[in-house]
């Protein structure tokens, strides 16, 4: 089916691609000339989806496999497009968040690069971009499958190997961006209009996004109501955070005093492959999906990385390490470009453990995901289909049932015993 889209047959979350967002021929010419130079002749390519419900809630990946002709000689080369898949209900926040994260692979990327080449160190693992076709709401990157990279399991922990190269990248992304903002001598955010936080907004359509997520901390009270001796959890999840959670989580996020930095904004499991060597041992990374890059205090990308990808007594036991990790990693990038760290270790310990709500809230939205089984992940379609109380009775009903299995019970439990023993929910 050279030249066409390839039918999956799978539905999902492929089934509102309108007509604006499919993939056509003179999208891959134009992709083609700009990576390979306008010499390059397109001859046959092949589309096929590539994600499965649950490794992208924000967009939708295809695969763009394509054959051409250059300076006498046949190639092939492979894409992945990320496309905007324009759910009803859901439009105005996926193409600001799109343009959010074209605005990063075009300016603020580049930018903390050419940071780090002035000082003589590797560039930000973050993948090569292309092409972009910013009014139809495409990304085309280099399919990092061909070099090796591939998600991460991400109903597992991860562990010391892989969360340590995440601190170090972790790191150097955040550093780049104190790099950036000394030589800038402007305000990023300002300088950056990618920047901005993207769910200060007060408009139906973003409440509605919002609410579905915030719901996601009201069925862990529902959860914890469930599971005898924690109804002083259930109580603080349900009648405090839950209608406070966005208020709370817009004040944690922000920088202050010597904290501020760029943050990824959405750094967990899904957003990260990994590379491995002949003895699966992991050895490098890409950080992916960059459509909620926005300034803040690190403690953000800390915490919302940390909570979902380890359980209450591993984050616990692996902290020293992955902070010091970190620390070090900052530290060599500024050390490069000589500037003093803003900030010790003991600072960004405090600064992490002030923030741990903002960690809890981030587990609480992603356990569903985290304990479903591939093509059983929360539909953001569904969003279109009814209002968000609708969604949040249904993904509610889903985390019930889902009960059954004492795994998931652990997880929640886990996490309860965790914000008791941290004083976040205090029991006399």
């Amino acid at each position: 089916m050279s030249g066409h889209e390839t039918p999956t047959g799978q539905g999902s979350q492929e089934d509102h691609l309108d007509s604006k967002s499919l993939i056509t021929r003179d999208m891959i010419k134009r992709c083609l000339e700009a990576d390979k130079g306008k010499d390059a002749t397109l001859k046959s390519f092949r589309v096929d989806n590539l994600t499965k419900l649950g490794d992208n809630y924000l967009g939708v990946l295809k695969s763009v496999s394509v054959q051409y002709h250059h300076h006498g000689e046949d190639f092939n080369v492979k894409y992945v497009a990320k496309v905007n898949p324009r759910r009803p209900k859901m439009t105005k926040i996926t193409s600001e968040l799109f343009m959010k994260e074209i605005g990063f692979y075009k300016e603020v990327g580049p930018a903390l690069n050419q940071q780090l080449q002035n000082v003589n160190l590797p560039a930000l693992r973050i993948p090569e971009v292309p092409f972009v076709l910013e009014e139809e709401e495409i990304i085309f990157m280099e399919d990092l499958r061909e070099k090796g990279y591939r998600m991460f399991n991400r109903r597992e922990e991860l562990d010391e190997a892989h969360y340590l190269l995440v601190a170090k990248e972790m790191a150097r992304l955040h550093a780049a961006s104190v790099l950036l903002q000394k030589n800038s001598k402007t305000d990023l955010a300002a300088l950056y209009p990618s920047l901005d936080d993207p769910f200060i907004k007060k408009d139906i359509e973003y409440q509605e996004f919002i609410d579905v997520f915030t719901g996601l901390v009201g069925t862990a009270g529902q959860v914890a109501k469930r599971i005898d001796g924690y109804e002083k959890v259930s109580q603080y999840l349900t009648d405090y955070l839950e209608p406070k959670c966005m208020s709370l989580w817009n004040e944690m996020v922000k920088g202050r005093e010597s904290f501020v930095t760029i943050n990824h904004g959405d750094f967990w499991n899904n957003n990260i492959l990994f590379k491995y060597d002949d003895g699966d041992v992991p050895k490098d990374l890409v950080i992916v999906d960059l459509q909620m890059v926005q300034c803040g205090t690190p403690a953000y990308d800390l915490n919302y990385f940390l909570y979902p990808s380890l359980s209450e007594t591993s984050r616990q036991r692996a902290l020293g390490t992955f902070l010091t990790t970190y620390y070090n990693a900052f530290q060599e990038v500024l050390l490069a470009g000589e500037i003093e760290m803003p900030f010790s270790l003991k600072d960004l310990e405090k600064e992490y453990r002030d923030r741990n709500l903002l960690g809890y809230v981030t587990l609480f939205m992603f356990i569903p995901a985290l304990v479903r089984k591939d093509g059983e992940a929360f539909n953001l379609d569904q969003l279109g289909k009814g209002s968000a109380q609708d969604a949040i009775k249904e993904n509610e009903n889903d985390v019930m049932q889902m009960l059954a299995d004492d795994e998931v019970v652990k997880r929640f439990v886990d996490a309860f015993d965790g914000m008791i023993a941290g004083g976040i929910v205090e029991l006399d």
